[in-house]
């Protein structure tokens, strides 16, 4: 995909793999799980020979390097929020942090100009998108945007003005990107009928697993119960009440032991999930 889009960018792009720049917001050793998708785009592109470089959002000043990840300083929870952060989220991105990080990103990204990079973009939060269109209209590198999760459409981006909004720069992206990875059949079908004319741009990219990574069960402990564990954040519309609730009735009605059950909730709770 790389390769295609990036022909015509030198005189022989046979014996040429492009250079790519990842736009990631969260990179390993970012405990995040969007931070697993960009690694693994950076950790094969490398291994079939791109020379990977990444921009991400750090907590300090200046710029941080760590072997090819570059980071610049952007909000990422609540200990690094500014004013000027808190302000854009309230008047404007209130589903996307890192505007403030964008503008950081762009002026970094010009070390990379006389190398002409295939920019790789993945999103959430969106504004690694706006940093790649910035540097799309200012340099005219190829682009390809990836989204883990839709923009139009999202049923968690509920706000009346983040709908318009959402459209409007999906419409942007999808006009100024050279490539377009969705990561579900179903994402791309919707766009595909959303957008019959860029059709062309859309490319199936599942979210999977990296075999060079095995996850085996752990041995189980001696116990005569079970655990019925959720872990990671509880966000959105979302709220263990209705599991908590079908447990009750299940008990009420004698189909199970409460004494053989035991319900971990393990990470942190958004507060409009609580209200759910």
């Amino acid at each position: 995909l790389l390769q295609a889009y990036w022909v015509g960018e030198m005189d022989s792009a046979e014996d040429h793999k492009p250079p790519v720049l990842i736009l990631a917001y969260v990179y390993p050793p970012d405990n995040y799980s969007g931070a697993a998708r960009p690694y693994r785009f950076a950790k094969y592109l490398a291994r079939l020979g791109h020379p990977v470089e990444v921009i991400a959002a750090g907590a300090g000043d200046g710029v941080q390097v760590a072997g090819p990840v570059y980071r610049v300083r952007g909000e990422l929870g609540e200990q690094r929020k500014t004013l000027l952060d808190k302000l854009v989220r309230a008047v404007w991105l209130q589903y996307d942090e890192g505007l403030t990080w964008v503008p950081r990103a762009v002026r970094l990204a010009k070390r990379w100009s006389s190398r002409r990079p295939v920019l790789l973009s993945t999103s959430p939060p969106l504004t690694t998108h706006l940093a790649a269109l910035w540097l799309k209209r200012r340099y005219g590198w190829k682009w390809v945007a990836d989204f883990r999760d839709p923009l139009v459409g999202n049923p968690f981006r509920e706000l009346r003005r983040v709908r318009y909004t959402d459209g409007v720069l999906e419409r942007c992206f999808f006009r100024h990107a050279d490539a377009l990875i969705a990561n579900t059949d179903a994402m791309a079908a919707f766009w595909r009928r959303l957008h019959p004319s860029y059709e062309h741009k859309i490319t199936l990219l599942w979210n999977s697993f990296d075999a060079e990574e095995p996850i085996g069960p752990a041995p189980l402990p001696p116990r005569d119960f079970r655990v019925l564990a959720h872990v990671g954040t509880i966000y959105g519309n979302r709220h263990p009440g209705l599991v908590l609730a079908a447990v009750a009735r299940l008990i009420a009605k004698g189909r199970l032991d409460p004494a053989k059950l035991r319900i971990q909730l393990v990470g942190p709770m958004e507060a409009r999930a609580c209200l759910a």
